[in-house]
């Protein structure tokens, strides 16, 4: 990012992380490619003329990518996952549920993330194991009723 800054002026910068911001589209390559693309604009070219003077009386729409970028853009967001899904889809609910409370109170208190997570990862399996004697009670208690006495 710094070689970009030094390379290009700071306003076409902004202007191509505003546009990589809009995209959720973070990286320094991403950003490179906005800055080529806003120094270099492609120049309009002229109508294609055919042949068959009829086919060039033709009228068309004006197409805009604006509607396919936006559904390309839509399918990439539904593909990356937040945290907390992340954290749901391995099964670390508890973790998913207490993690924006838990890294409150760490940046409150300066904590450092590996404190968080491991604060995480203890609630994590303080409710695993609980799950695990709320599991094994009727169990014990269907063992219990069945034995021979």
């Amino acid at each position: 990012m710094l070689d970009l800054f030094r390379a290009y002026r700071p306003e076409q910068v902004a202007e191509a992380l505003q546009k990589a911001l809009a995209a959720r589209a973070f990286g320094a390559d991403y950003v490179a490619h906005l800055l080529r693309q806003i120094t270099s604009p492609r120049p309009v070219q002229p109508p294609l003329q055919l042949r068959h003077p009829e086919l060039n009386q033709l009228a068309t729409d004006p197409l805009s990518l604006l509607d396919y970028d936006a559904l390309i853009l839509e399918a990439l967001r539904r593909l990356v996952m937040t945290l907390e899904e992340k954290l749901r889809q391995l099964t670390l609910t508890t973790m998913a549920q207490q993690m924006e409370t838990i890294t409150s109170q760490a940046a409150a208190q300066n904590l450092s993330f590996a404190a968080a997570l491991e604060r995480l990862a203890d609630l994590e399996l303080e409710a695993r194991h609980g799950r695990g004697k709320s599991h094994l009670w009727p169990l014990s208690m269907t063992c219990a009723l069945h034995s021979p006495r």
